[in-house]
């Protein structure tokens, strides 16, 4: 892996964008290859590239960000750690390649769940996530919607983001598809909705409480994701009818 992250440093740039592309292979299943990477000094290579690579470069940096992130809590902790990291990947959310966005809501929902101290630079890419949410495919919903739901949790600025954005309706569309990305969707959709009227009040003309009673009834009858289904509709119509006694009197 040191030759690797040499190359990502100082090769040519064909051979760097190589060497990211076998990096990012060498880590995808590879715990080892993680702790390796990281000793060489791979998370400040890929930065490197991230902040000055050609698109294909920055997306087959990305990539190697994701794999080295993964089951990594040393390498997510060096990630928050570094002040420049976190707006460099907002910056993705907002602009990179296709891949590049998904990936790059994927390492946000890592370093939000691993720190709450990002949270206020992670408020940035809510835009971009909310994009994601409307015309991304199901992985970035899904990785959009976890991002959001992590961003959401100690911050009201972030919650009142979302509704501005759109993302009241964006969550709740995406939890009316259904699969793994609705599973997200319905957490980030209570956590956004928590200690807030405004939320709370956007949720209600959207329509959440009949989908949410929906959902209730249709993951009773469903194992795994309909059981985390029922969990996530639960706490979410508590957190609506939370001090709403018009909300109150609808689930009634």
């Amino acid at each position: 892996m040191e030759l690797l992250v040499d190359l990502m440093r100082q090769g040519p740039s064909r051979a760097a964008e190589a060497a990211t592309a076998a990096a990012a292979n060498a880590m995808e299943a590879s715990g080892t290859n993680r702790a390796a990477f990281g000793r060489a000094g791979g998370l400040a290579a890929v930065m490197g590239l991230l902040r000055g690579g050609d698109p294909r470069m920055q997306e087959n940096a990305m990539t190697c960000l994701w794999n080295l992130l993964t089951d990594n809590k040393e390498a997510e902790g060096e990630l928050v750690r570094d002040p420049g990291s976190i707006p460099l990947i907002v910056q993705h959310v907002l602009t990179g390649t296709t891949a590049g966005q998904e990936l790059a809501a994927g390492c946000l929902w890592k370093a939000c769940s691993r720190d709450h101290a990002v949270k206020e630079q992670v408020g940035a890419a809510i835009p971009g996530l909310v994009q994601l949410l409307l015309a991304g495919g199901p992985g970035a919903k899904e990785l959009a919607a976890g991002a959001l739901r992590s961003a959401c949790i100690g911050s009201h600025a972030n919650r009142d983001a979302i509704r501005r954005c759109g993302g009241i309706a964006a969550l709740l569309q995406v939890v009316r598809l259904g699969g793994r990305a609705a599973v997200q969707a319905c957490a980030a959709l209570t956590n956004a909705c928590a200690e807030s009227e405004h939320n709370q009040r956007a949720a209600e003309e959207e329509g959440a409480v009949p989908l949410l009673v929906a959902v209730l009834r249709d993951g009773v009858t469903h194992g795994g994701e309909g059981r985390e289904m029922v969990e996530c509709a639960v706490t979410g119509l508590r957190n609506l009818c939370d001090s709403n006694a018009g909300l109150q009197a609808e689930l009634g």
